[in-house]
């Protein structure tokens, strides 16, 4: 796809302060960010999207949606190797599993494989394999 017009799209809905998508655009922003080589936006935008997911979270805890942006910015600033590794890893993993006992829809899920494996094309290392079979259920 087209990252730049990807970037351009997330940044616009980053402007919109909406509660129940503020984790998600903030999330993909990240993702996008991480594939062009932009560690320090994709940093902060993984970490406000964490805090936004929390913000959504407060209101119902099987929140999916917002599970599964806080997976995804885990496993982002996993990669960035921004933080204890292995404590984003295993909130990434929590976030995912509480996100498919939420709701294993095949669509949601597909969904949120997607999102993950464009994340993981930055993943020379292997670092985020344990995360992947979360999102199934695993």
């Amino acid at each position: 796809g087209n990252l730049e017009q990807a970037r351009a799209a997330a940044e616009m809905a980053c402007l919109y302060d909406t509660p129940q998508n503020n984790h998600n655009a903030l999330s993909l922003l990240g993702l996008i960010a991480v594939r062009q080589d932009d560690a320090e936006v994709a940093q902060n935008a993984f970490t406000e999207a964490i805090a936004q997911a929390r913000q959504a979270l407060e209101h119902n805890q099987n929140n999916q949606d917002a599970l599964t942006a806080q997976g995804l910015a885990f496993s982002g600033l996993a990669l960035l190797g921004v933080g204890p590794r292995a404590s984003n890893i295993e909130a990434a993993l929590t976030a995912y599993r509480l996100a498919y006992q939420a709701n294993s829809s095949a669509g949601l899920v597909t969904l949120a494989l997607r999102l993950f494996d464009a994340l993981a094309v930055a993943d020379f290392d292997g670092r985020l394999s344990p995360i992947r079979p979360a999102i199934t259920g695993g």
